[in-house]
């Protein structure tokens, strides 16, 4: 589990930037829902690229207000299913 993960989204962001301000640059997400539940679609920036390009659509598990489970669907193709944009800028 990411240190930060059980005080929520902004806890677990503020955890994974720690000592790496570059990684809050490198990641954009998405909001989105599959199988009617939450989910995020997160895209990623190499370094020296302009777009953050698809990188995963986490289906979430909330309990009490938090994030109890991810589980990461590293499959690209599913990015057009879900009617996601092809990169983000």
């Amino acid at each position: 589990m990411v240190p930060g993960a059980r005080r929520g989204g902004r806890g677990a962001r503020r955890e994974l930037g720690r000592g790496r301000p570059d990684l809050r640059r490198r990641f954009r997400t998405l909001a989105t829902r599959a199988n009617g539940r939450p989910a995020v679609a997160s895209y990623t920036r190499r370094p020296g690229d302009a777009a953050h390009l698809p990188f995963a659509i986490s289906v979430l598990v909330i309990e009490d207000g938090l994030v109890a489970e991810a589980t990461a669907f590293h499959d690209l193709g599913l990015f057009p299913r879900f009617g996601l944009p092809a990169q983000l800028s």
